[in-house]
Order: structure tokens, then sequence, then C-alpha cells
């Protein structure tokens, strides 16, 4: 307990002590706004540069998202390729015993050479249309050249031709 003969004096001090700390803090408040004004600033733009980053990586997320696209776009190709491939094999395997097993099959073929006796008389040669020996075999044609001379000759040639 303060005695009363000593309250003013007592107050006198600590309104000097209160007094000279707002007067300190009354000098560093201007210090601390700037401070806190350039930290604003920094944080501004601190917050500009992550908006622009977050933008740029906006973009390359986009970007990567459509090379996802096209890649499965080509793996689909790919597998769409892969399976014709596959099945041109399996018609390629089936043609082939197709080719083996039809050349046993071919009929016989038959040709009329018609009006012979005037083939002979006029030098003039027959040629059948031309066909193949079997599926995927030769191509080929016949060629009856009649002839009179003594005797009457009839000579047959088979001619390979260029196939398609």
């Amino acid at each position: 307990q303060l005695q009363r003969r000593l309250m003013p004096a007592h107050v006198k001090e600590g309104m000097e002590a209160h007094l000279s700390l707002l007067s300190l803090v009354a000098q560093k408040v201007p210090k601390l706004e700037g401070k806190i004004k350039q930290q604003g600033d920094q944080i501004k733009q601190q917050e500009d540069k992550m908006k622009k980053q977050e933008d740029r990586l906006k973009q390359l997320e986009d970007k990567i998202k459509q090379q996802e696209d096209k890649m499965k776009q080509a793996d689909l190709i790919k597998q769409q390729a892969d399976q014709m491939i596959e099945g041109l094999g399996r018609q390629d395997r089936i043609l082939k015993v197709l080719c083996r097993t039809t050349s046993l099959v071919v009929p016989p073929m038959e040709f009329t050479v018609g009006n012979i006796g005037r083939l002979m008389d006029n030098n003039d040669t027959w040629c059948s249309p031309p066909f193949y020996s079997h599926l995927g075999g030769y191509k080929m044609r016949l060629r009856v050249v009649p002839r009179f001379s003594v005797l009457y000759n009839i000579n047959i040639y088979v001619c390979l031709m260029k196939g398609e």
C-alpha cells in the first residue's frame, strides 16, 4: 500500500514512464508500417508469381492431357493395325493352303478348235484364251499351228505368259 502523500509522485513517475514509452512507440510505428507495407508488396508480388506459375502449370497439364489422348489414339491405331496384320497373316496362310489344295482339284480344261481345215489352208494359228495352271500358278495359253505339207502336221505349243 502506498501512502497518500507519495501518491502524486508515483503517478507523475508512472505517467512520465508511460509517455516516454508512447513516444518511443510513436517513433517506431512509421518504420514498422513501412516494413509491413514493403512485406505486403513482396507478398503481393509472390502471389502474382504464384498465379502465373499456376496458369503455366494448368497449360502444361492440358498439354499433357492432349498428349495422353494422342497416345491413346496411337495405341488404338496400332492395335487395329496389329489386328489387320494378324488377319492378313491368317489370310495368307489360308491362301497358301488353298493354293496347295486347289492345284490338285483343278478340273481338266477343254478347248475346241473350230474349222481347223480353214486354219490349215490359210496357214493360220489358233490361240486359246489365257488361263492359270492352278490358283496362284502359272498363266499360260495353248497355241495350235496346223501345217499342210506332204503330211498333215498339227503342232501344239504351251506358252507361258506374264501373270498379274
